[in-house]
């Protein structure tokens, strides 16, 4: 992964991990966690696979990529299912904004570290890609 690539993977998942561990914190009752889960897992396999119909961000509502899922039990089983272990995060109470920063930074740093990691769980996956528009 380049310089370049890392960069611009950041800026477009930056504020859906921050928000993911937002929304993770004590007493924070959103539903919106599976869906934050999912749109990181979706973002990681259009990288990967680099096909699709996407001209914006705003169509991964209507796509599933190869691996979709599978990436999604990776990054459970990896880093979300024990994130006071693999993060940081702080379970027993509320984060700071700079607790949440650094978390949400470690959370991408695992992400890109792992990336031909969750490559071969793309590529491996039996599940084809649904609603994907590429002619």
């Amino acid at each position: 992964m380049t310089k370049r690539e890392k960069h611009l993977l950041w800026m477009i998942l930056n504020k859906t991990i921050g928000r993911y561990i937002l929304v993770n914190m004590p007493g924070y009752g959103s539903g919106e966690r599976a869906d934050l889960h999912l749109y990181i897992s979706k973002i990681l396999c259009h990288y990967i696979l680099m096909d699709g119909g996407l001209w914006t961000i705003r169509g991964l509502e209507d796509e599933y990529p190869k691996g979709t899922f599978d990436v999604h039990d990776w990054i459970a089983n990896n880093i979300t299912d024990r994130m006071d272990e693999t993060i940081g995060f702080v379970v027993d109470r509320q984060m700071t904004h700079e607790e949440q920063g650094i978390c949400t930074r470690k959370f991408f740093e695992l992400l890109c570290a792992n990336i031909d990691e969750i490559a071969k769980v793309v590529i491996r996956s039996k599940r084809d890609s649904v609603g994907l528009y590429n002619g």
